[in-house]
């Protein structure tokens, strides 16, 4: 499943309609991502709409080639996942997500301009620009170390030369240097002496100069590229087959997953509905990332997050989806032996993790967005019973989430293995080989 994803994500090879069709509607989020920014008046429902789902599905862009980072990249499985989230599209992706989480001010909403870094991933004519610089890069850096070093004799000159009304601060001088050598020259601060009107002509003249290599150079190096890649697409490298899935298993995929996603959705509801000290919206991801695999879970939590998030709260509620990533990876991942067969011994593991990290993940993120008081009413109850008992502010908002993580994975260890055994025995469920 995490290959036919990759194949998915990537740019679309010849043939694949799903992969060339995922390509255009990405893009064409990121595009609509911005337009928010446009409007100064609050944002109606509409627009607010709109803003989370573009930031729901750019979320899970980020996530999904996270979880198949080690398919893009030369490095071995466990170096690429660690790596990836420092690679410059996955920190402009990240960083322009951030604000609409809650997790940065609004004032950083500008941020969101980095989501744009998506069309600049599918584009080609941008690879190029990257690859010419990347080829050009030694001698573009002896023209820019040319450029910078005659803009600063330039500014030290007029500094000395010109009277202290004229250029209050070398930073003034620097300023002036540099709008001369690009021909730029606004006005606001000029020379007034002999020596001072030489030098800004000498850097009017140069500056033609030092403009026109640069545009040379990367002209050049582009038609060189470009000529590149047309003898590729001339004479095309054979690609790799796309990876695909049998019918029968995708079907078997589709019923397990529906069940799982109808399992979180009726149990979230009806744990809000009767006030249940228990969130109970990860079994069916834990049933999924058992049944199929972790990957299965991973996309199932994202469904579940996807209704919490456009229906109930907002996208700032997208960060929890980080639960339901615990829950697929702790099930998925150690419930399996290494010959992929179902072992329960493993189940204590696996609820431990779940119980540990879920804590963990829900405390912190408490303790950013309201400064530890939790906002469910059972997690508050808690906190404020150890709150009365003297436990600082911090453990209390520990202790609150940790009551309800408690009893969800009490819960998970009933429940989950009744469903999955009474799963292998309906031949409507069965895996097919």
């Amino acid at each position: 499943m995490r290959r036919r994803i990759y194949d998915i994500l990537e740019r679309a090879r010849p043939g694949d309609k799903l992969s060339h069709a995922y390509d255009w509607m990405i893009v064409s989020v990121a595009l609509i991502s911005v337009f928010p920014l446009m409007f100064r008046r609050p944002p109606d429902y509409l627009t607010n709409l709109v803003e989370t789902i573009c930031v729901y599905l750019l979320f899970s862009d980020y996530i999904l080639r996270f979880i198949t980072a080690d398919y893009a990249s030369k490095h071995p499985a466990k170096k690429a996942f660690f790596l990836y989230p420092f690679t410059p599209f996955a920190i402009a992706s990240l960083l322009g997500i951030l604000p609409s989480l809650n997790l940065l001010p609004a004032s950083f909403r500008v941020l969101r301009l980095l989501l744009l870094s998506v069309v600049l991933h599918y584009s080609k004519s941008f690879k190029r620009i990257v690859k010419v610089f990347h080829n050009q890069r030694r001698t573009l850096l002896s023209v820019l170390v040319v450029a910078i070093g005659y803009i600063f004799l330039s500014a030290l000159v007029m500094f000395i030369s010109e009277p202290e009304h004229n250029f209050p601060q070398f930073y003034d001088a620097i300023y002036w240097a540099t709008t001369a050598l690009t021909t730029v020259g606004y006005g606001d601060i000029y020379p007034t002496t002999v020596i001072g009107k030489f030098i800004s002509m000498l850097s009017s003249i140069f500056g033609v100069a030092v403009i026109a290599m640069p545009a040379g150079i990367v002209t050049a190096g582009f038609l060189d590229t470009l000529n590149e890649d047309l003898k590729h697409e001339n004479n095309p490298i054979k690609p790799a087959p796309v990876a695909k899935m049998a019918k029968p298993l995708f079907i078997y995929y589709l019923k397990i997953m529906s069940i799982g996603f109808l399992l979180n959705l009726v149990l979230y509801y009806l744990a809000h509905h009767f006030a249940l000290p228990a969130w109970l919206d990860s079994l069916g991801t834990i049933y999924a990332a058992i049944m199929l695999e972790p990957t299965a879970g991973l996309l199932l939590a994202f469904l579940t997050i996807f209704i919490q998030t456009v229906f109930v709260y907002g996208p700032g509620v997208m960060v929890y989806y980080l639960i339901g990533a615990i829950a697929a990876l702790s099930f998925g991942l150690l419930l399996r032996n290494s010959q992929k067969e179902l072992s329960f011994k493993a189940l204590p593991k696996a609820l431990l993790l779940f119980f540990v990290l879920g804590t963990i993940f829900a405390a912190l993120l408490t303790l950013w967005e309201t400064g530890g008081v939790p906002k469910s009413g059972w997690e508050r109850d808690f906190y404020n019973l150890a709150r009365e008992r003297g436990f600082s502010n911090t453990l209390s908002c520990f202790l609150g989430t940790g009551v309800l993580k408690l009893i969800d994975t009490l819960v998970i260890a009933l429940v989950i293995p009744l469903l999955v055994m009474f799963s292998h025995k309906i031949s409507f469920l069965k895996r097919p080989k």
